[in-house]
């Protein structure tokens, strides 16, 4: 059948017929352009949370998480909250200091956490910082930045345990000081990046979550003699996917776990902290980011942006707060073009609806009746001519 509605005029005047048909035809372009569906479809589970309180410090793995638009929290411990500096503002990592990778942050409790390493007795740090407290100032990816200083009794215990001959100082985020906008960082020179202005992170690298999954772990495995932790590769959410197809994650634009809805903004480069044993903090060899770089190199188009560095895991954003948990289903939105979409119509003394279903979707639509013309049905067509096919 034609893709053009059955016009009954309500009167016999020529007015009344254009009017009829110029309205039908609007109405039908927009259906036959426009209405797409959003399916949403399994694609997996969370097997893992990890948050990890301090840049570069140890893993605490969680059962259930807040999800903020800064990163996940748990009992008042949020991701990458502190972070380590040199006392002239030099951000200090586990790329320079790989030791830092044992440094573990407990539970809260009475206000303090307690940070723990090996051969050191522990340190008790309060969760909120006296306002008294100094500001220090540093730079983090090219962009200023402001965090309280935890005071000396911590400068002390990080410069002990981390054996150095210049004196290092613990900073903590606070949301009154400065910020760290995701639209104004440059990630690496590509300007698409999908982030809105409430998108934002405390002391994360460039995205406040990070997600892989376990496919993509065992594909990696499976090059390599020796095989790797995902404890390497520090994500927040690690998925165990329905397909297990690797590297499925490249392609998941919009997500929801949970309750959340989460966006990607950009693929994670990887660097020499994934050669770090987070179990021993000894950096072992070269691997697995030589064998990184074999496969997962970006195009040489964007290679002069990039370098060598391959990448593996996302980072994304959310659009609403809420709690994600331990086998959390995950679900991407794909957008679908209607396929044999029907649409059926009717008039009341005040207004035309019309009503849209396909397999995925069922949508109606009331309009101002402000023409005297009924539109009968209107059969669009089903994947024919330039609108893709296939199967899509």
């Amino acid at each position: 059948m034609a893709p053009w509605p059955l016009l009954i005029p309500a009167g016999r005047g020529t007015a009344a017929v254009a009017i009829g048909l110029l309205s039908a035809i609007a109405i039908a372009a927009f259906m036959y352009r426009n209405l797409s569906a959003r399916r949403r479809r399994l694609v997996g589970y969370v097997s893992h949370l990890f948050v990890y309180p301090l840049k570069s410090g140890r893993r605490l793995e969680l059962y259930e998480a807040r999800c903020l638009p800064t990163g996940m929290e748990f009992q008042q411990l949020k991701d990458r909250h502190w972070l380590i500096t040199t006392e002239d503002g030099a951000v200090l990592t586990a790329r320079k200091e790989p030791r830092l990778v044992l440094v573990s942050c407990s539970n809260p409790s009475n206000g303090f956490i307690s940070l723990s390493a090996p051969g050191m007795a522990d340190l008790k740090v309060p969760i909120q910082l006296p306002n008294k407290c100094s500001t220090r100032h540093f730079r983090l990816f090219e962009m200023d930045m402001e965090g309280k200083d935890c005071g000396e009794e911590t400068s002390v215990w990080f410069t002990s345990f981390l054996q150095s001959t210049i004196p290092y100082r613990l900073l903590q985020y606070d949301e009154n000081l400065a910020t760290r906008p995701v639209h104004k960082m440059k990630f690496h020179g590509i300007s698409h990046v999908p982030c809105t202005k409430a998108d934002k992170v405390e002391f994360s690298d460039l995205g406040p979550y990070m997600l892989m999954t376990e496919a993509s772990l065992e594909d990696l495995n499976s090059r390599l003699q020796k095989q790797v932790s995902i404890h390497n590769f520090r994500p927040n959410i690690l998925v165990r996917g329905c397909t297990q197809t690797p590297y499925a994650e490249d392609s998941w634009k919009s997500l929801e776990i949970g309750n959340v809805k989460f966006r990607f903004l950009t693929q994670c480069t990887r660097c020499i902290f994934t050669t770090i044993d987070a179990e021993t903090g000894v950096k072992d060899g070269h691997e697995p980011l030589d064998t990184l770089r074999s496969y997962r190199q970006y195009k040489p188009s964007l290679r002069k942006v990039f370098g060598s560095s391959p990448c593996l895991g996302t980072y994304l954003a959310i659009d609403n707060t809420g709690n994600i948990q331990h086998y959390s289903q995950l679900c991407q939105f794909e957008t679908i073009p209607t396929r044999a979409v029907l649409l059926q119509t009717w008039t009341t003394p005040h207004t035309t609806s019309i009503v849209h279903w396909d397999h995925t979707l069922y949508r109606a639509l009331v309009l101002p009746k402000q023409s005297p013309w009924l539109l009968g049905t209107i059969l669009d067509r089903g994947g024919g001519g330039g609108g893709g096919g296939g199967g899509g």
